[in-house]
């Protein structure tokens, strides 16, 4: 059975760095799911918002270690949002090394939780940790001049 997970920073309900985040200049969203332990198909992990109005250009993974201990792994995760699951990384195999994908989206239409889905289960599951970062610039507002 699928479990939901949320990072700390999610639970404190983080808000999405519109003000912060001037139009057109590239910013991050970096985050640390805490430790899962089961790694199974449909595991979810919830992560903070991206602002309205986000450009989505690449997303990273990094394991805290090996998530998958069996000689053949094959824990596969995506990165997305709820209704787009694979939005910002498709389905990409991850173990102990780093995994990244480069992308661009249309702008966001709201504040967005990014989401990590496991899309296989680990063979054999190890507790651990996974940190993203999502990179992104906040489109200028129609009629302006950045």
């Amino acid at each position: 059975m699928a479990t939901a997970y949320t990072s700390p920073r999610a639970v404190k309900k983080f808000p999405p760095r519109t003000a912060t985040v001037a139009a057109g200049l590239t910013s991050n969203l970096y985050d640390v799911s805490g430790s899962i332990s089961t790694w199974a198909s449909g595991d979810t992990i919830t992560f903070p918002a991206l602002p309205v109005g986000a450009v989505v250009t690449g997303a990273r993974l990094l394991p805290s270690n090996a998530l998958d201990s069996n000689g053949s792994p094959t824990l596969h995760v995506e990165v997305g949002y709820a209704g787009a699951p694979a939005a910002f990384m498709a389905a990409t195999a991850i173990d102990s090394a780093a995994v990244s994908a480069n992308t661009m989206t249309a702008p966001l239409a709201a504040d967005t939780p990014v989401v990590v889905t496991v899309s296989t289960a680990a063979a054999t599951a190890a507790a651990g940790a996974l940190a993203l970062a999502v990179e992104y610039f906040v489109e200028p507002a129609a009629g302006s001049n950045p």
